[in-house]
């Protein structure tokens, strides 16, 4: 009986999971957090570069894109496993780097890690948008 009570538990949380992530053509829906994300990558770019495509971004007739700032990114890096492409490398976020306004924050989408860069080097983008 208790392996049964467990397996119908285990059965739940994979369907509650499943429920949670929804992947298109273009993007991977996060219901849980109400965020959609773009799923190819579109490849190393320098901050400015990043912020401006994302802004510039039209996707799924949506045109609400965004540089994610970091707390949004480390909710990505739960769904890394969706995306396509994805390597174990930095990826831009929009938010400053406290000690030092000039830098922004990074995040390894694969293992979570942090970093951060003035700006100057390239990494990769990943944009994301309020799912409504």
């Amino acid at each position: 009986m208790k392996a049964l009570i467990i397996a119908m538990l285990i059965g739940l949380l994979v369907i509650s999971i499943e429920a949670a992530v929804s992947v298109t053509t273009d993007t991977v829906v996060d219901t849980d957090n109400n965020l959609e994300w773009q799923l190819e990558n579109p490849g190393k770019m320098r901050w400015r570069d990043g912020v401006t495509y994302c802004k510039n971004l039209k996707l799924k007739n949506k045109s609400d894109w965004r540089l994610p700032d970091k707390k949004t990114l480390e909710l990505g890096s739960k769904l890394a496993t969706y995306f396509t492409g994805i390597k174990p490398v930095f990826f831009w976020t929009s938010t400053d780097y406290e000690p030092d306004r000039e830098k922004s924050w990074l995040v390894n989408l694969v293992y979570g890690f942090l970093g951060y860069d003035d700006g100057g080097f390239s990494y990769d983008v990943k944009c994301v948008r309020t799912f409504e």
